[in-house]
């Protein structure tokens, strides 16, 4: 196996028109499937305060996936430092859709 070395920064919102630019190098880091497809879904959801607002049906929807993958996309994406998630309620308590701040692994060899 190569000798890589990975850190993470986060990413910026830097979308332009409907152009998503994925971070160099991303398909060296072995993401499943899933975890691919939602970093994908995701990165294009980024705002102007640099995280990006989803559901999991809403994902699960738009990428033909079923909500456990999503979910467990998620999770791998989490335990690979490549996003954060912030879970958020309204006033009344109510849950509303995570929001997400997106990391790229910047390899170096």
């Amino acid at each position: 196996m190569e000798n890589i070395r990975i850190t993470y920064e986060w990413l910026k919102s830097g979308r332009k028109k409907d152009v998503v630019r994925y971070p160099a190098g991303i398909e060296r880091l072995g993401l499943s499937g899933s975890e691919f497809r939602v970093y994908l879904y995701l990165l294009q959801k980024v705002g102007p305060a640099d995280t990006a607002e989803a559901s999991y049906n809403e994902m699960a929807d738009y990428l033909n996936l079923d909500r456990k993958s999503v979910m467990n996309g998620i999770k791998g994406l989490e335990k690979r430092n490549l996003l954060q998630r912030f879970k958020r309620e309204t006033e009344g308590g109510f849950k509303e859709a995570n929001a997400y701040a997106l990391f790229q692994a910047v390899i170096s060899e």
